[in-house]
């Protein structure tokens, strides 16, 4: 089953594809992460459509932690995945 996440910018809202029940978030510069119920935090890479000027979400990967997440800490510094 897939479930739909909507993501509001307060200047225009967005669908995320989740495969799993969302628990934690965090937001960096042009990356978006949302920690699982499934032992995971999914990546996203922030977009904005240059025709729209849209934010669009794409998988940039998944991660897998092997225990639930309850918290994200995000290191702009260092390489991801």
């Amino acid at each position: 089953m897939v479930k739909i996440l909507k993501c509001y910018n307060f200047r225009s809202s967005s669908i995320v594809p989740m495969e799993r029940e969302p628990k934690v978030f965090a937001g960096g510069k042009d990356k978006l992460f949302i920690g699982t119920t499934g032992a995971s935090i999914e990546v996203f890479s922030i977009h904005t459509d240059a025709i729209s000027g849209d934010k669009l979400f794409t998988k940039y990967c998944r991660i897998q932690t092997g225990d639930d997440v309850n918290h994200i800490l995000y290191n702009t510094r260092s390489k991801l995945c």
